[in-house]
Parts: C-alpha cells; sequence; structure tokens
C-alpha cells in the first residue's frame, strides 16, 4: 500500500536523491523503535514500511503483512494513545526536549570546521532526530483531535453568537505546508463560487476532466 499521508504531507515536493535516501530507513527505525517501545516487540520488521519516491514524490508503503501486524496489534495500542497523560507527558519531558537538544547542539557548531564526514553524519542525525520527533508528535494527534472536538462542541452549543467567528478560526494552529494548502484551496474554491458560469461548469464536468483543467490551471498559473 501506497500513500501521500502523514509525514509525506510535510514533503510536498520533489525530495532530493541523497535525502531520500536518508529519510527511507529513518522511518522505518522510528517506527520500529516507537512499537518496540510501548508494546515490547517488535512489531515492524524492516520490509514492512518505508519512504520510496516515485517519479520524486515521496509515499508511505506499508506491506501486506506488515500492514497486518500492525492491524492485529492495534487495540493495544490505541488503548494507549488515548491514556491520559502517557503520550503528552512523553513528548512534553522526553521527545521534545531532545530534539530541541539535538538541533542546537549542531546550529552551535562551526561548521567549516568540521570535515565532509563530520557534516554527514550531521546531517544524518538531524534527519534521524527530526524523523523521530515527528513520529512522536503523531503519537499525540488523538488526544489533540478529541479535545479540538470538544471546544468545538462546547464553544458552538455555549460560547458562540451570531457573527462570531467558527470554532476552526480559534484551532488552526502555526502556519505550515499542509495548512497553506488547505488556505490556497479554500481560496481557489471561493473564487470558483463567485463564478457562477464557471461554477456551474466544473460541478457538471466528468472528474478526468476536472482533474485535468485542474493541473492545466496550476501549471499555467491562471489560479
Amino acid at each position: 500500500m501506497y500513500a501521500r499521508a502523514s509525514i509525506v504531507e510535510q514533503l510536498p515536493d520533489p525530495l532530493s536523491p541523497l535525502f531520500a535516501d536518508m529519510i527511507d530507513p529513518a522511518v522505518t527505525r522510528s517506527l520500529q523503535s516507537l512499537f518496540r517501545e510501548f508494546l515490547d516487540e517488535d512489531v515492524i520488521k524492516d520490509s514492512d514500511v518505508g519512504l520510496p519516491t516515485v517519479n520524486g514524490y515521496a509515499y508511505y508503503r506499508y506491506s501486506r503483512s506488515g500492514m497486518g501486524r500492525l492491524m492485529w496489534k492495534s487495540p493495544r495500542a490505541f488503548r494507549m494513545l488515548f491514556t491520559r497523560g502517557i503520550m503528552t507527558d512523553r513528548w512534553r519531558n522526553n521527545a521534545h526536549p531532545k530534539y530541541r537538544r539535538i538541533v542546537s547542539d549542531w546550529t552551535a557548531r562551526n561548521l567549516s570546521e568540521m570535515s565532509i564526514e563530520q557534516l554527514m553524519g550531521g546531517v544524518e542525525a538531524l534527519v534521524a532526530a527530526a524523523t523521530e520527533y515527528y513520529t512522536a508528535v503523531q503519537t499525540i494527534i488523538p488526544v489533540a483531535a478529541s479535545s479540538e472536538v470538544l471546544f468545538t462542541r462546547f464553544y458552538d452549543a455555549v460560547v458562540r453568537s451570531k457573527g462570531d467567528p467558527p470554532a476552526q478560526v480559534f484551532l488552526l494552529g502555526s502556519d505550515s505546508e499542509p495548512i497553506r494548502a488547505e488556505k490556497s484551496l479554500y481560496e481557489l474554491a471561493t473564487w470558483t463560487r463567485s463564478h457562477q458560469e464557471l461554477a456551474a461548469s466544473l460541478l457538471g464536468m466528468p472528474p478526468q476532466e476536472f482533474l485535468k483543467q485542474s493541473c492545466y490551471i496550476g501549471r499555467s498559473g491562471l489560479a
């Protein structure tokens, strides 16, 4: 199974060959380490998951056997993800400080005095640290998502008055590649709805033709 999801959302452009070679095994190691820590067993094998590229673009890859093994272990893993405090404490007190420490350490070094081997070691260390940290961030998504749902329901039912902004305004967070992509798509949709003939034409267009026209607009810069 190949998917453009999760960490790949942070990699919207084609990868350089060097980074592609580094990130692929780093993703596998980070997931192996996570499941080994919480389930105390090697759930993911080297051949189960990876981050290969297709035409330069990164994809998540899961083998069928690996996916089946993950699904079998998922109930136990999900119970831990939703257990109050475990994952957030791990992120706050361990994963985040560790990542900041590694980045600060390499930022403070004088790169001009380092050999090519040392520089390559530093790049590998930073890629591994970033991948491990992103994996840790994924473990707190269930808690974050459920808290956003609760906030939205409370805000809409108790707080929000006529003319107030929707709850999503308070939940967007810091700007990022996925958020910018969502905003761009929303702005394009808003502009399209303001042109009734164009909107009607697009709504009546077959999916493949719609995709073809969208690609043309994107390449030509008409949007």
